[in-house]
């Protein structure tokens, strides 16, 4: 994946563990591995990444967004 969101996410798990970057996104462990492997739900394609590129975009970069106007 080459968008913005992912290579921030990436560069945070290389830099500390992804349990802890997950408990920074309020996500879980699993959440932030599927989707840095392309596994489970994500991998499927029967989970969207939306919420979880916000959230990355919102504490480590880029454009505040907030995730109510999108619902």
């Amino acid at each position: 994946m080459s968008e913005p969101w992912f290579a921030l996410l990436r560069n945070a798990c290389a830099e500390r563990k992804r349990s802890e970057v997950a408990a920074q996104l309020h996500l879980s462990p699993a959440a932030v591995s599927q989707v840095l492997n392309g596994s489970g739900k994500y991998g499927a394609g029967k989970a969207r990444t939306d919420r979880i590129a916000r959230r990355v975009l919102d504490t480590f970069g880029g454009p505040a967004t907030n995730e109510e106007d999108d619902a």
